[in-house]
């Protein structure tokens, strides 16, 4: 294989590489008016043994026929708008304008030169390749001709003289030791996706010189070397776009039997999730992910579509060029070189496995939710420990009272690469659909006590007085009442309490016994603090005239301006305090006798 053939190849390489830096600054790139024939634009500074790379807009040809100081070279383009040419030591004059002249493209460039400066000697400026080189973990990515390349490499290197050995080490400081002088430093990465691209990219430069060196082994053989050590990065971060950098994900709700509220035992319903208006519920996915497959290819666009450029870019410069080059090293160089041809490095599997995890944080931060029905809205959301906690309201609060709403609760995950949704049915309940919120009260003295039970605790009360709290003391007589609402603000009951007059039953009642209207008798007995008789029994004796056994019998009980009266045969005063005196008559020697007798 010639070298006018493996320099053709420089084309078929398809690098994007867009700029440089500081070799570009007089460049005509468009819309101005060209030079005239033999006016110098001004290159910039480069330094020797750099390659240098020149915006040109329409180039059209693989290479050009230039001089530089009068020498013939070739200039290679390595894409419809960059130019690359090696600025040898032995073509270059430091100090001094230096002219490069292209007239097939009117391009005539001046520049200054000046002297790649080295620091250590040649063979402890190669270190660094050297041990680079010797590291590679070829078993990686299972290549066995990176290895065999090597192999032979530490032979060709070996075989070098001193000379050779300086000008490998010169041009390997100009392009690749340092931010100032790394030759990829020089290429616009702006647009690149992802690793693999950029790694893609460094090595399909160092491929460029290897392949524009041909006429100069040591310099073609040393920049393959540096190719085939970044080819690993390469391969490794391809691999991964296929595997962990880029997920196609899919989600779903988790089976609906786990789907439960913090609050309430059981939210769901035939697949249906109930959401109680203004009550945060819980719900979780699985998190499906698989990598990238062939099919994935078919109408892929953006992100996708790119992922598959980049891979299908990186096998075809490993089968088409790569291995042509190392055909070239072994035909030229079989001493030295017996590499075999490089597999496809990363094939696109028909099929991808997918795995299924846990909803995580970096997924949560993708997703949004939306409710098909205009009149629910999402009222809070957030994540904790794998769980979505959601609550959703009634976008017009007047409908929150026995209105339920059924519909969809939707969601939409987005990230870099991939876009996927879905919807799960909800109910939206009123807070009080089925509420069993109750409440009761309780009597002492002036002091009533309401006790709320049901519907979701803890409970506010509120009472007709003003007072908040479950008690309200100091009342007098007349009715009062008492309002409690539950956990959800909405669910509310309330009762009733009537408070009876009371008095101070404790110390000495008189009872005035009438008949037929007039007083008849009148009597003592005492009462205690809880209103309780002391005086168990008062008997009253009759003459017998003007009796009857169906006489009506009048008692008054009073004590200070307080006056109870009660009438009938069985005197039941239990509004005073709880006690029932009953009346009983016989007769004892032709005398009625009335006992009324403490029950």
């Amino acid at each position: 294989m010639n070298k006018q053939l493996l320099l053709g190849l420089m084309v078929l390489f398809g690098l994007s590489i867009s700029c440089s830096s500081d070799d570009d600054g007089g460049v005509n790139k468009g819309g101005e008016e060209p030079p005239k024939a033999e006016e110098l634009l001004d290159g910039g500074t480069i330094y020797t043994a750099q390659l240098v790379t020149i915006d040109k807009k329409g180039v059209t040809s693989p290479r050009y026929e230039a001089t530089f100081n009068d020498y013939t070279i070739e200039v290679a383009s390595t894409s419809d708008s960059t130019l690359v040419f090696l600025a040898l030591p032995d073509l270059v004059v430091v100090g001094e304008e230096n002219v490069l002249k292209i007239p097939d493209l009117d391009l005539y460039l001046g520049y200054e030169v000046k002297q790649t400066e080295m620091t250590a000697t040649a063979e402890e400026v190669l270190a660094p390749l050297l041990e680079d080189i010797r590291a590679v973990d070829t078993g990686e990515i299972e290549e066995d001709g990176v290895k065999e390349f090597f192999e032979g490499f530490d032979h060709y290197y070996a075989s070098l003289s001193g000379t050779d050995k300086q000008l490998m080490a010169e041009v390997y400081t100009a392009n690749f030791t340092s931010e100032t002088s790394d030759l990829a430093g020089r290429i616009s990465l702006s647009d690149i996706l992802n690793p693999c691209q950029t790694n893609m990219l460094r090595m399909g430069i160092s491929a460029v010189v290897a392949v524009y060196t041909a006429e100069v082994p040591p310099l073609s053989v040393l920049f393959s070397a540096i190719a085939l050590v970044k080819f690993r990065d390469t391969v490794r971060t391809c691999r991964e776009i296929l595997t962990t950098k880029l997920k196609n994900t899919f989600l779903k709700f988790k089976d609906a039997l786990e789907l439960k509220s913090p609050v309430m035992s059981q939210r769901v319903e035939n697949g249906k999730m109930t959401f109680t208006a203004g009550v945060a519920e819980r719900l979780t996915f699985d998190v499906g992910m698989r990598g990238l497959q062939a099919s994935d290819a078919e109408g892929a666009t953006g992100a996708i579509a790119a992922c598959f450029e980049a891979i299908e870019s990186l096998n075809a410069f490993v089968t088409d060029k790569l291995n042509v080059a190392i055909a070239y090293y072994n035909e030229t160089m079989p001493d030295y070189f017996s590499v075999s041809p490089f597999e496809v490095p990363v094939p696109i599997p028909e099929e991808s496995m997918s795995t299924v995890t846990e909803l995580t944080t970096e997924f949560y931060e993708g997703l949004s939710f939306t409710v098909a029905d205009e009149n629910v809205i999402v009222q809070e959301i957030s994540y904790s420990n794998g769980m979505v906690q959601m609550t959703l309201g009634y976008a017009d609060p007047e409908l929150a009272e026995g209105n339920d709403i059924e519909t969809s609760l939707h969601y939409t995950y987005t990230d870099a690469y991939n876009s996927t949704e879905g919807s799960l049915p909800v109910k939206l309940q009123s807070p009080c659909s089925g509420s069993d919120l109750a409440v009761t009260t309780t009597i002492s003295g002036n002091t009533v006590t309401a006790v709320a039970t049901g519907g979701i605790p803890p409970y506010t009360y509120q009472w007709s007085t003003g007072v908040e709290g479950s008690s309200v003391n100091g009342l007098v007589p007349g009715t009062y009442t008492v309002f409690v609402t539950d956990n959800t603000g909405v669910c509310a009951a309330e009762t009733e309490v009537t408070l009876e007059e009371t008095f101070v039953y404790e110390g000495t009642w008189v009872i005035n016994i009438y008949d037929d209207g007039a007083p008849y008798s009148t009597l003592k007995f005492t009462l205690d603090s809880e209103g309780n008789s002391i005086t168990s029994q008062v008997i009253i004796y009759s003459n017998g005239e003007g009796w009857s056994d169906y006489d009506p019998v009048t008692m008054q009980y009073f004590s200070n301006a307080n006056t109870v009266v009660v009438a009938g045969l069985a005197f039941t005063v239990n509004a005073v305090n709880d006690t029932i005196f009953q009346e009983t008559r016989y007769n004892e020697n032709n005398l009625i006798v009335r006992v009324l007798e403490r029950q």
